[in-house]
């Protein structure tokens, strides 16, 4: 009990919101991720496309 007193309670609003942030970053870092594969993707996707049309015109 002494050890309670002296370092108070657990903060309910404070914890709620600590979960909130770090739940938040979570998905902004996940549709970063999802994002950057996107964008190699289609680049790889159509740089090969133009290099297969390049290959056929000649």
């Amino acid at each position: 009990m002494a050890e309670r007193a002296g370092y108070g309670s657990v903060k309910v609003g404070a914890a709620f919101f600590a979960w909130l942030s770090a739940t938040g970053m979570g998905i902004i870092r996940t549709a970063l991720l999802a994002a950057a594969g996107t964008a190699v993707t289609t680049t790889r996707s159509t740089a090969s496309a133009s290099a297969h049309n390049r290959e056929r015109r000649d």
